[in-house]
């Protein structure tokens, strides 16, 4: 088995156990907390995301492609980077604690809750600069083993202290979590680090990252911006239902997101112009995509769990999940296809495609959450993701001259076959 089947593999089974664990302790979080608890919480977690995801200015994005294609040893962009993004943490530390003394931001947060979320930021931060590195080398499992094993540990203090959880207590688990992710991938990694700072590359980094960092703002913005407005229109309780929908019918992208960190490091390490490159990203998005669709079907015949797992509290959570639910195959278009973009410096697409359809969805929700609530913001998001799905369809098909089906869905013969390894494995495990 190659390694790059062996990383999807492994990948897959992490992300796979991720899900189970996650979804075990969101219905204990969700229960206990109740749909106002759990808004509070998401967007809790939200606001830290966002400052931890785009708060590095695009140095992160750039990580990868200039240690590969640019020409300097691995262990001076390790040196300069991890230099850089430490200076960014102290710099959001102290921005965040002084708009917080002086009542600009975070009111009513309890000083506590505000150290701990500039803790995690912090964290999330650091942890998506390892992430990249390992991913960059191709030690996607070691990458994985790192995640899972403090995110299994954070799960059992959860279920020993479920009755008598608090968001505060919920919230200190994560930061222990993180930060134990964070020390496992310091101490692991390749390269011993020696602090040292380069002006000239953190400038060029930035000027290649800002595409990829646009690009995936866009993105996250295009998935989250309905919470945000959702959470500031309607308020925690609508947030909370509406978040435990997004996390049921996100359940679906376990393939994609499977696929992603090994695709992204074979494709930094492949020629551009390839034959091999552009057979990798069709074979992976017919896969992929076609893996999404059965997902989904599956999904929607479990809609009516959601009451008797979660509580009769969140039975409109239901309608909320279905809707979203006919259009998630869309989104699994752009998380599979969007590092052959970046393995390229081809950014500019991204951005496009996806500005377009966070114009739409923000447009959408604007208009359909004041009348509507959670179940607009799902209508606007649903149309708003096929939109973008559409876009990468329409680039491919005429990039690499493939009819639609053939992207998109696997043959019957690459079925059949799917299905003789499937079975040959079966009877090797006997």
């Amino acid at each position: 088995m190659s390694n790059y089947k062996k990383n999807i593999l492994n990948n897959f089974i992490t992300n796979i156990f991720n899900m189970i664990l996650a979804f075990f302790v969101s219905i204990l979080i969700s229960r206990k907390l109740g749909p106002g608890g759990k808004g509070y919480l998401s967007f809790f977690m939200l606001l830290a995301d966002l400052i931890a995801s785009y708060g590095h200015l695009g140095v992160i994005n750039a990580t990868n492609y200039f240690q590969t294609r640019k020409g300097f040893k691995k262990q001076t962009i390790y040196n300069i980077n991890l230099t850089y993004n430490i200076l960014i943490c102290g710099i959001v530390t102290i921005v965040s604690g002084t708009l917080y003394v002086n009542d600009v931001i975070f009111k009513g947060y309890n000083i506590w809750v505000f150290i701990a979320f500039i803790l995690y930021t912090i964290f999330i931060l650091l942890r998506s600069f390892f992430n990249s590195i390992y991913i960059g080398d191709e030690r996607i499992k070691a990458m994985n083993t790192f995640t899972v094993l403090p995110a299994t540990i954070s799960a059992i203090a959860v279920i020993s202290m479920i009755n008598h959880l608090t968001i505060f207590t919920y919230i200190c688990i994560k930061v222990i979590e993180v930060g134990i992710n964070v020390l496992l991938l310091l101490f692991n990694s390749k390269y011993k680090y020696r602090p040292y700072f380069s002006f000239n590359i953190i400038k060029d980094e930035i000027r290649y990252g800002i595409n990829p960092l646009l690009a995936n703002l866009s993105i996250y913005l295009n998935y989250k911006i309905d919470q945000f407005l959702i959470k500031f229109l309607n308020g925690n309780i609508e947030l909370g239902l509406y978040t435990t929908a997004v996390m049921l019918s996100e359940l679906v992208l376990v393939i994609p997101q499977a696929i992603a960190n090994p695709i992204t490091a074979k494709l930094y390490n492949l020629p551009l112009e390839s034959k091999e490159r552009k057979d990798t990203i069709v074979k992976t998005l017919r896969y992929g995509f076609t893996a999404c669709v059965i997902l989904t079907l599956i999904g929607m015949c479990c809609i009516p769990l959601i009451p008797i797992v979660y509580s009769d509290k969140y039975i409109p959570s239901q309608l909320i999940t279905f809707i979203l639910f006919l259009s998630i195959p869309f989104v699994s278009i752009g998380k599979i296809t969007t590092p052959y973009f970046y393995s390229s410096g081809n950014v500019k697409i991204i951005t496009r495609f996806s500005i377009t359809s966070l114009v739409v969805n923000t447009v959408l929700n604007v208009l359909f959450i004041p009348k509507f609530r959670g179940i607009g913001a799902a209508m606007a998001s649903s149309i708003s993701y096929c939109v973008y799905g559409v876009q990468y369809i329409r680039y491919f098909r005429k990039e690499l001259d493939i009819k639609v089906l053939d992207l998109l869905f696997i043959s019957r013969d690459e079925f059949n076959q799917l299905i003789k390894s499937g079975i040959n494995s079966f009877r090797r495990m006997r």
